[in-house]
């Protein structure tokens, strides 16, 4: 999504920049299908009627947004109902989803309300297919036809996925069952960063309050915690924490520990076969060296798609 200083940078498609940067109506609310996941807990299912009908709702509210004066209400406004609708999406509101679109859009200018829109689309995209390849989440074609069915099914979503799609993206009655190795995109990483680096740079402009450590740790720890097993192995917690022993004027060596950080882990978790790193058709990203060992090597479970 957006960085503070207004720049736009991204990835992913969140543009990257939606998970700063990084979907009511009558489509109906999300169903829960009792289907064991990976965790054993019910696996949560969406439909494509649902799914469209989000971001119909979240097209208006930033369109409402484009015609604001972009004050503080206007942005709270935004953000209530973008945030309403995106808590629709499973697992959205439990794993950081709409916290971090939300915070988001108060680094948008009403006149970008076009490039919030796609940014929202985009990290609610992201989103939604890290949760079905982790198995958490069932995407389900509905009757009904929508544009936004592309983002799933067809020729295209397949070229941005690293496993095949069954016509029915795992309806319960497919035969597909989805792969149970989580996969982990350059895209998102980066995205990672972006915010990251985001959240430092205000950090670094702070008087160093408490208040300002708190919202530094917030900030970063909701980024961390889109790493596969960040949270439940402590990675989260370790970077928090180490917030309080830099000052604001060594924001940058902050960013940089904590890229750093984050880069091993991943890297680690791909040597080991936990994750599937893999790098989006097209999309090159400045950091995608950190977690893509060279073309030649077998060090990392990587993909780069075709």
């Amino acid at each position: 999504m957006k960085n503070g200083s207004g720049k736009h940078k991204f990835s992913p498609s969140l543009d990257g920049r939606l998970e700063a940067r990084q979907v009511l109506s009558a489509a109906g609310t999300v169903a829960v299908a009792q289907v064991a996941g990976t965790d054993g807990q019910p696996v949560q299912t969406i439909d494509t009627r649902t799914y469209n009908n989000i971001l119909v709702n979240v097209h208006k509210a930033v369109v409402q947004y484009g015609r604001s004066d972009g004050g503080p209400a206007a942005v709270d406004r935004a953000a209530m109902q973008i945030a309403r609708q995106l808590d629709r999406v499973p697992f959205a509101t439990e794993q950081g989803l709409t916290a971090e679109v939300a915070d988001a859009i108060q680094f948008y200018q009403p006149n970008e309300f076009r490039q919030l829109y796609q940014d929202i689309h985009a990290t609610t995209v992201d989103f939604l297919r890290g949760r079905a390849v982790d198995g958490d989440v069932l995407v389900m074609k509905s009757r009904q036809h929508a544009s936004t069915d592309s983002d799933f099914f067809g020729p295209h979503a397949r070229e941005g996925m690293t496993f095949p799609f069954p016509s029915v993206l795992w309806n319960p009655a497919a035969t597909t069952t989805p792969p149970r190795i989580p996969t982990f995109s350059t895209r998102t990483y980066n995205s990672i960063l972006v915010n990251v680096h985001k959240a430092t740079t205000q950090f670094g402009q702070s008087a160093g309050t408490q208040a300002d450590y708190d919202r530094a740790a917030s900030l970063i720890g909701r980024q961390i915690n889109l790493i596969p097993y960040a949270n439940s192995r402590g990675l989260t917690a370790e970077v928090v924490d180490a917030i309080q022993f830099y000052q604001p004027s060594e924001a940058e060596i902050l960013y940089g520990d904590v890229r750093a950080t984050a880069s091993a882990y991943i890297r680690d978790l791909a040597t080991a076969r936990e994750i599937h790193v893999m790098r989006p058709p097209g999309l090159i990203n400045f950091s995608d060296t950190d977690i893509l060992a060279p073309p030649d090597s077998r060090a990392f479970n990587q993909t780069v798609l075709r």
